[in-house]
């Protein structure tokens, strides 16, 4: 539902083309969303099978948490293209 809601803007309507690029843009969204989530589930997966320390796990939610909110900042802030 995203990538037909989000992709569809990025693509030209009026050709006769619009279904089979459509499709070939969400194969790829999905494609990268698998991958995306594999390496999620892998880090995870490498993370509690090697029994961290608490620190470390702060330390590391630490940074995360930072450079969510500094991408959010950068986000909010960035200027639109006309």
């Amino acid at each position: 539902m995203l990538f037909a809601l989000f992709l569809p803007q990025f693509l030209h309507a009026d050709s006769v083309s619009f279904a089979p690029a459509i499709m070939l843009a969400g194969l790829a969204y999905i494609l990268i969303e698998f991958v995306c989530a594999l390496l999620y589930a892998g880090a995870g997966h490498l993370l509690g099978r090697g029994r961290i320390s608490l620190s470390r796990q702060r330390w590391l939610d630490g940074i995360s948490g930072s450079l969510m909110v500094g991408l959010a900042g950068w986000l909010a802030l960035a200027k639109r293209q006309a």
